[in-house]
């Protein structure tokens, strides 16, 4: 997998399981606190034809960052082992929800200006 689709990845999720309600920090293990990258990148559609969410045909596509999530690997396992339970469209939907909070946590207000505090401007 490209460099940048990991990274993409990796931003995208905020270093997090984006499996509904898991949310486990990614870029530490979760006993220890030791610096890592403890995540799997897991396809949507299935890698092959054969695989869990398997039957269409991703061509290119199947290694797309809109063909990716990132899990944890009891998540990714847990997608895997059971397909029936997490379709395509579950896991799509687990990945927009967590893009949305993602989203909603990394924002901010916009920080007041000196003069609304009674300060002189800094004139930039």
């Amino acid at each position: 997998m490209p460099a940048r689709t990991r990274l993409f990845l990796f931003v995208r999720a905020g270093g997090r399981c984006e499996f509904d309600g898991c949310n486990r920090y990614l870029l530490e293990h979760h006993l220890t606190k030791a610096d890592g990258i403890f995540a799997q990148m897991a396809h949507i559609w299935a890698f092959s034809d054969r695989g869990p969410r398997g039957g269409r045909t991703a061509g290119d596509e199947k290694h797309a960052p809109a063909n990716l999530m990132l899990l944890c690997a009891e998540c990714h396992k847990l997608v895997d082992d059971h397909p029936e339970q997490r379709d395509v469209q579950q896991s799509q939907a687990d990945r927009l929800g967590h893009r949305q909070w993602t989203v909603h946590a990394h924002q901010y207000e916009e920080p007041v200006p000196e003069s609304a505090h009674g300060a002189a401007p800094l004139g930039f």
